[in-house]
């Protein structure tokens, strides 16, 4: 039996990295996040990973230049096999997912995209000090452009991030059994 791919998606703020930490947690499950590997690269090249302009437009060079590649380096951060469930955290783009898919074949791939509405995002930015200026930027860059609608309509599962986290993390949960069983 083959393992299953569960890929993480929504916009800036929207609570994908802390629900993919938690679903990694309480499955047992290996994560490998885009975030992580695009601060490490930024930084090996001597650039400022606390800067999100400099991620955005480092992860929009590696997908234009070969998305494939890019990918491949995101699940090489940890080791893992066909028989090994995964979750990945951080897609933000229709071809990045196909190239998941693809590169993790046989395994079956399931997006759950996170829905949270543009208030909750801006607060949770304002919380960390972002300027609402600022930080509609860089909602606007281009490499954020496909997280919205794009992947929202590819999702096998769209959660409510206005929900209570832990009932999102039960629901996804849920979902990952049921797909695990098809």
């Amino acid at each position: 039996m083959t393992g299953l791919v569960v890929a993480v998606s929504g916009k800036l703020r929207s609570g994908k990295t802390s629900l993919s930490q938690q679903l990694s947690h309480q499955l047992g499950w290996p994560r490998v996040a885009f975030g992580d590997y695009v601060r490490a690269a930024v930084a090996a090249e001597g650039g400022d990973p606390t800067c999100r302009r400099v991620l955005q437009d480092y992860g929009l060079r590696r997908i234009e230049a070969d998305v494939v590649d890019f990918c491949r380096c995101v699940l090489g951060q940890i080791k893992y096999d066909y028989h090994t469930n995964l979750i990945v955290d951080g897609v933000r783009h229709k071809t990045a997912l196909e190239s998941i898919q693809q590169l993790c074949m046989p395994m079956q791939t399931r997006l759950v995209y996170i829905k949270c509405a543009d208030e909750i995002r801006f607060e949770r930015a304002n919380h960390l000090r972002i300027d609402d200026n600022i930080f509609s930027r860089q909602d606007q860059h281009p490499v954020e452009v496909e997280s919205g609608y794009v992947l929202q309509s590819m999702a096998s599962l769209v959660a409510d991030c206005e929900d209570e986290q832990t009932s999102v993390v039960r629901t996804i949960i849920e979902n990952i059994r049921q797909w695990s069983r098809e």
